[in-house]
């Protein structure tokens, strides 16, 4: 199920006040899109290896309109109410 219009608005918001909406550091362009679903970045102690289920960083991701440039932002400095 895509992230409810609400929580867009909520992290919109979350990253309006911390000043995180400048331009993409790629192309200059000011035209971003919040993707509709949360990512996850499993944190890993060994590079041999994939371990799965283990300490993880919840994150939102901003694409550029223009260049497509992905930017993550971590749900818990956005939202530090929602974890």
């Amino acid at each position: 199920m895509p992230m409810s219009q609400d929580k867009k608005n909520q992290i919109n918001d979350a990253l309006q006040t911390k000043g995180a909406l400048r331009p993409c550091e790629r192309c200059g362009s000011g035209n971003f899109s919040l993707l509709d679903d949360f990512v996850r970045f499993d944190l890993q102690s060994d590079l041999q290896s994939v371990s799965l289920g283990g300490p993880a960083v919840p994150a939102v991701s901003i694409a550029c309109n223009n260049c497509g440039n992905l930017t993550f932002f971590a749900v818990k400095s956005l939202l530090p109410n929602e974890f």
